[in-house]
This record gives structure tokens, sequence and C-alpha cells, in this order.
């Protein structure tokens, strides 16, 4: 129960399939429900946001990968600069990205983010590459 304007749910982290209603209420009280089911597997799932702001502020100050479903073996994750320049290298998943280079703010501008990963079972090696927005 929510009374969110844009409501989340965490699912739970066992494989299985989930019912997932959201009823909704106008303030005349109009209902309007949406049902679907939802599977939950082992695979790799990633999630990259596309913008952060490490103003030091507490919110969205670090940029880090969501995963799960791999393994920390050959996690690698690096930060470019628009010219190619390495900027920031971790193997650590709980190591992101603070907007700085050397110890120093970088600028506001795009830069380019690196991700490797293998999946839990091993089989294969994921490679992915993307954008980030820094700005203050």
């Amino acid at each position: 129960t929510s009374t969110e304007i844009e409501p989340t749910y965490t699912f739970p982290s066992e494989i299985g399939f989930y019912d997932v209603c959201l009823i909704a209420i106008s303030s005349d009280g109009c209902r309007d429900t949406s049902c679907s089911i939802i599977e939950i597997t082992d695979e790799l799932t990633l999630y990259v946001p596309n913008t952060f702001t490490p103003n030091a502020d507490g919110v969205n100050d670090v940029f880090v990968p969501i995963t799960k479903g791999f393994t920390t073996e050959d996690y690698e994750f690096s930060i470019y600069d628009r010219w190619g320049q390495l900027i920031h290298q971790t193997n650590s998943p709980n190591q992101g990205w603070d907007g700085t280079m050397a110890g120093t703010l970088v600028k506001s501008d795009v830069y380019i983010w690196r991700l490797r990963v293998r999946s839990n079972n091993k089989n294969y090696l994921q490679e992915r590459t993307g954008h980030i927005n820094c700005i203050y």
C-alpha cells in the first residue's frame, strides 16, 4: 500500500513468478487496476544510470552500476573522458565513481563508462559501454 505518485516495489531475490497489481484511486474515488505476472530469474541484471551530481548534497553523489547475478571475479568498471583518458577504474562492485580524478572534481561533462562482469554460472563475460552525464 502506498500513497506515492510513483510507487516502487523491491521484489524478493528468490527465483519465481510473482503476481503484481497496481490499484490507482483518484481524488474523486475513481479506481483502475493493472495486474501483471513478473518473473525473477538468475540472469545477469544490469542498470546503469545516465546522470549523477557529485555536489556533496548527499543525493546521487556517486555513480555506480547496479548489477545482480554476477561474480566479482572479473568485475571491472572504468570511466574515461571524451578523449579516452582513463579517469577511474575499480574491481570492486561496491566502489563507484565520486566524480573526481586524482582527488580533484572533474568538470561538468559527458564521460564514457565501460563495465565487464561475468555471470554467476560463469558461462559468459559481458561487457557494456555507455555514457554518464556529470552535472553540478
